[in-house]
């Protein structure tokens, strides 16, 4: 009987059960072998125990301390098995802890079933040696349960454990980059609303003062045929200042504060008030630019969003097509409960090898050789997200390119039963 309870206690401490004890019964000494090898198998189970939980007390604190890092983190082994992966990590990839740890990295940041190549896509492992022990790029990642497409900025450094044989590691910091294209989409509409408030201040109020002062010379002048002559320069002035207003007005809408509830927002005014803005713009550059929007084309979004999504379009066009050519701002009537509005250019188009990056964040490329933050885009995408819609981009090189915006129709929606 002792050796079998001997026995069975050997056999829970191998299967996992830390609490296991051969339970012989204690005696001032000993009597025999096998009650002193019993005592002594309950003393290193006690032992064992009290070690497996400072481990496991430590596990808990470096994975508190990594869920801590704002940034993603994840730890490669040289089979391609995450080691240790952070909540960040996790979030940006849609999975749950135990899921990253049981597949390969592969499968969780691109959903892949299979390796990387290395010659198409910077892989860490393969790029990482005892030589170069950083490396810093740009990803996109897919979600394996959506298979959504996110941009991340990856930041890699090689570990080598020092054991024999060594064991090489990588360590990976992976920074979502839409959380900076959404603070810099907020700054940048934080700028707008900063210049319409300067705008309204410098310009608004003096126009105002100067329709006051010419309604007063309007009735002094008087009624004579030079007068009606006057007048008429006087009624020329203000419709001019009254066109200044306009354009005031159009700025503090773009520049209006977005929220999380939308509105009934007509798509002709919003367009037009917006490619007005850039009208200058398109009469300097020789670019014909005109806006065909039908009137029935309502949608629910924030009008200076929209305004904003329209801007970016137009300006992206701009830098694609040359003096003499045209941008035109287009939808036709609702149609299965959606609007659709196109924004084609007669411009030089975008190159097949671009066309799957131009909604990444920070990627720019404009045909005229200028500058950009490469926001604009992706910028774009977010806001029709937003708001139920999509963008897609159609373009061939030397043949201009078409980009298409479609939103739930408002007014089908309030209809439907």
């Amino acid at each position: 009987r002792p050796v079998a309870r001997l026995t069975s206690a050997s056999r829970r401490l191998a299967a996992g059960d830390l609490s296991a004890r051969a339970a012989v019964p204690a005696t001032e000494a000993p009597r025999d072998e096998i009650e002193e090898l019993s005592g002594t198998f309950d003393q290193m189970a006690v032992s064992l125990a009290t070690t497996m939980t400072a481990l496991q007390e430590r596990e808990a604190f470096q994975q508190d301390l990594i869920d801590a890092i704002p940034d993603a983190i994840r730890v490669i082994g040289p089979d391609y098995r995450v080691i240790a992966a952070n909540r960040e990590f996790c979030r940006q990839t849609g999975l749950t802890h135990a899921e990253v740890l049981a597949r390969p990295c592969y499968w969780s940041s691109h959903a892949r079933s299979e390796p990387c190549v290395p010659t198409l896509v910077v892989c860490p492992l393969a790029t990482l040696t005892d030589g170069e022990r950083t490396v810093r790029c740009m990803h996109t990642h897919t979600r394996p349960a959506t298979q959504d497409a996110y941009a991340v900025e990856v930041n890699a450094s090689l570990f080598v454990q020092s054991q024999s044989p060594p064991r090489r590691y990588v360590v990976e910091a992976l920074r979502d980059l839409s959380k900076d294209m959404s603070v810099s989409q907020e700054q940048r509409l934080s700028e707008i609303a900063q210049l319409a408030t300067g705008v309204a201040h410098e310009i608004h109020n003096p126009l105002g003062a100067i329709r006051m002062g010419l309604g007063a010379i309007r009735t002094a002048i008087g009624t004579s045929p030079e007068a009606e002559e006057a007048k008429t320069y006087v009624d020329l002035v203000d419709t001019e200042i009254e066109r200044c207003i306009e354009v005031t007005s159009r700025l503090m809408k773009l520049s209006r504060a977005p929220g999380e509830a939308g509105m009934l927002v007509a798509v002709g005014e919003a367009a037009r008030d917006a490619v007005s803005l850039l009208a200058y713009e398109g009469r300097t550059r020789g670019i014909d630019l005109d806006v065909d929007i039908h009137p029935g084309c309502r949608v629910v979004a924030n009008d200076g969003e929209l305004g904003m999504i329209f801007v970016n379009l137009v300006q992206n066009a701009f830098h694609a097509t040359a003096s003499g050519g045209r941008v035109h701002v287009f939808a036709p009537a609702p149609a299965d409960g959606r609007v659709v509005i196109e924004v084609v250019d007669t411009g030089v188009g975008i190159p097949r090898e671009n066309l799957p990056m131009i909604f990444h964040p920070f990627w720019s490329w404009r045909a005229d050789g200028s500058t950009g933050s490469g926001l604009g885009l992706s910028i774009c995408k977010a806001l029709l997200t937003k708001w139920q819609g999509t963008i897609e981009v159609f373009s061939e090189p030397g043949r201009g390119t078409r980009f298409v915006v479609t939103l739930p129709d408002a007014d089908a929606a309030v209809s439907a039963p």
